[in-house]
């Protein structure tokens, strides 16, 4: 198998790119990513259910983060492209806002929980 020559209109860039090998697999699948920012990219696998005389088939990386599958052979194919956080401060922001919250929320249900209780002692 063979990518040279193959281009691809990276996601990530919005650009059309050549495709750099980035490596084999054991069944012989050759890995591809966009030459220009390497996050976006596929596979080229020869599946096990298709005839041997077939070419490769393209699997293309849908989502980072996320394994490439062959919908025949179910073969799993991980490019190793990750998924980076743009703004991590607002999410540290936002999970300390969400205990705040949570903590609050809590309080009041226990609250009312044991004025129920009491509540139900003095009905008796």
């Amino acid at each position: 198998m063979n990518g040279r020559g193959m281009q691809l209109n990276c996601r990530n860039c919005s650009k059309t790119t050549a495709l750099a090998s980035s490596g084999y697999y054991a069944d012989g699948s050759q890995a591809l990513l966009a030459s220009c920012c390497g996050k976006d990219g596929g596979v080229l696998h020869r599946c096990s259910h298709s005839s041997p005389l077939a070419q490769p088939e393209w699997l293309p990386l849908l989502v980072a983060g996320i394994e490439i599958v062959c919908p025949q052979c179910k073969q799993a194919y991980d490019l190793g492209v990750k998924i980076a956080p743009v703004n991590p401060e607002a999410g540290e922001g936002l999970q300390a806002a969400a205990l705040i919250v949570g903590g609050f929320i809590l309080i009041r249900v226990i609250a009312e929980f044991l004025q129920g209780r009491q509540g139900g002692r003095r009905r008796r």
